[in-house]
Parts: C-alpha cells; sequence; structure tokens
C-alpha cells in the first residue's frame, strides 16, 4: 500500500513538472528571413536624431509581413559604400516600416507615394556594402553602382576684381570647363533657399588664423541641369561676405570650393531606376586675396 502511494506521488510529480520541461526544450522562434518588409515598431522608440543603420531583433517589435512589388537597390555614394533600397509596395505608407536582414531589421528613412501610380507606394532604406550585398543576393535583384563621370570637367577659381573694398562684394569666381570627352549635365541650384548658396563653401585664414563661418543652413530650393558639351564654359559666382565678415585690410587665403552632381543627361537621376546615374564632383582651389 504505501509503496502504491509513493507511486502515483511520483507520477503525479512528473506530470506537473512535464509541461515546464517542454517550454525549457523548446526551440527559440525562428528569426524572421531577410529581405521581408514588416510593421512594427522600435523599443524602446527612437528618441530624435539620426536613425540607426540597423536594430538588434531584440529592439524591435515586428508586425505582418507585407507584399512587396518591387526592390531596387543603388548606391548613393562614389565609394559605393553607402545604397538605398527602394521597396515599391501596392498601398501609401503612413509611418516606417521595417526591412529584415541577417541578425537585425532595417528602419525605413522615408516612406510615402510611390512611383508606380496612383494609390501605391514606396519606402526607402539606407544599406551599407554588405546589407546591399545580402539582400540583392537574398532578392535576386542586381545593385546598381555608380561609375564616374565628367571626366573632362575642371574648375579654375578667381576673384571677381582684386582688390577688394570693405564693405563691398567680394565675388569669387569659379569656371567650369568641359575639355573634352562625353557630355555630362551638371546639377545648378539645390541648395540655395536661405541666406546663401551651400553648393558653394568657403574657408577664409589671414596670417595662418582662420575666421569664424558664419552660420547659414540652406533648406533645399530649385535644382535643375545644365548639358555641358566639349568646349562648354560656364561661371558661377559667390560673395564672400555671406561666408566670413572680413572688416579689416589685409591678404587672406581663401579655401574654394563648388559641390556639384553630375549625371548623363538633363533628365537627371530619377529614382529609382537611374538613382545611381549620378557622380558627386567637387571643384576647390585656395586662392590669395587683398582686401583694402
Amino acid at each position: 500500500m504505501l509503496t502504491a502511494m509513493i507511486d502515483r506521488r511520483q507520477l503525479l510529480g512528473w506530470a506537473l513538472a512535464a509541461p515546464a520541461l517542454l517550454i525549457a526544450t523548446a526551440p527559440a522562434a525562428a528569426a524572421p528571413r531577410p529581405g521581408r518588409l514588416y510593421d512594427g515598431r522600435q523599443v524602446p522608440p527612437h528618441g530624435g536624431g539620426p536613425l540607426p543603420t540597423r536594430l538588434a531583433l531584440d529592439q524591435v517589435r515586428l508586425g505582418r509581413a507585407r507584399r512587396v512589388r518591387a526592390v531596387t537597390v543603388f548606391s548613393q555614394a562614389n565609394a559605393n559604400d553607402r545604397f538605398v533600397a527602394v521597396v515599391e509596395v501596392d498601398f501609401v505608407p503612413r509611418r516606417s516600416m521595417f526591412l529584415t536582414v541577417a541578425g537585425g531589421a532595417v528602419p525605413a528613412s522615408s516612406w510615402g507615394s510611390g512611383f508606380a501610380g496612383r494609390g501605391r507606394g514606396s519606402l526607402t532604406f539606407t544599406l551599407d556594402a554588405a546589407m546591399a550585398d545580402e539582400l540583392c543576393q537574398v532578392l535576386g535583384v542586381p545593385r546598381h553602382d555608380r561609375a564616374p563621370l565628367g571626366a573632362g570637367l575642371a574648375g579654375r577659381w578667381r576673384p571677381r576684381a582684386q582688390p577688394f573694398a570693405l564693405g563691398h562684394p567680394m565675388e569669387l569666381v569659379v569656371a567650369i570647363t568641359h575639355g573634352g570627352g562625353d557630355p555630362v549635365a551638371m546639377s545648378v541650384g539645390g541648395r540655395q533657399r536661405g541666406p546663401r548658396d551651400n553648393r558653394f563653401g568657403f574657408t577664409v585664414t589671414r596670417a595662418g588664423q582662420p575666421l569664424p563661418v558664419l552660420d547659414a543652413p540652406d533648406f533645399g530650393g530649385v535644382m535643375g541641369y545644365r548639358r555641358l558639351a566639349p568646349g562648354d564654359v560656364v561661371e558661377l559666382a559667390a560673395d564672400l561676405a555671406a561666408w566670413v565678415t572680413i572688416d579689416q585690410p589685409g591678404t587672406y587665403d581663401v579655401r574654394c570650393q563648388h559641390q556639384v552632381e553630375l549625371t548623363p543627361t538633363e533628365a537627371g537621376a530619377p529614382w529609382p531606376a537611374h538613382g545611381h546615374e549620378t557622380w558627386d564632383r567637387t571643384f576647390s582651389a585656395t586662392v590669395p586675396i587683398v582686401v583694402v
């Protein structure tokens, strides 16, 4: 009788312990497959500033998977080390979503109405080269890299007139010349909505000491493209007074630069199909000026 009671108690203990054993030994939930688009939210919520390039899976709560129409992956840098994935969908996204990669998820940096017609939308994701390669392999889509453009272009800087007079404009001019090769289109505008055109940049020193640069952020602006064929020359100018305050006569050294985007034609490089067909170019030089 005693033996029977012990056996029943042992059996009862095993029965109670069995669910816990099953839970402890159950396999962990499978990680989401790379290359899938999900609703979801970051935990804790994004606190402002630049978006993270990739979140670990314990930093995001993924919701349902969403159907993707097309994905285009293309470079955003001459070095082909920064990429964008444009994901086209059959709806207009109203919030950020997540694209899964190995070991994590990438939050969308922008979203909204898209390129494929009414009622459709797209999301943009920023990737490094390794993530771009992974995504292209998983989805079977090509990686579109940038290629150099504008090999025949050269820029030459000069003051508009010398000497400059205190209290008067101090214009510096860059002459961009196409010396030969294929025609190319150069961006004009795009960063001039504000107190100055920030495609230009100037740093000024006197006797080796730099002058403070005035703060003047840009807010975009209308941008177009100008075609340059061999033999063409374009002159662009900016007033140095928008960057520094020069209130003493003397000799100064000015480090000048002008940044442009080059594309094969005046049509530019519309996303997503032609997003990689651009090349960043900076024309720079150091120019001495005399102020009286």
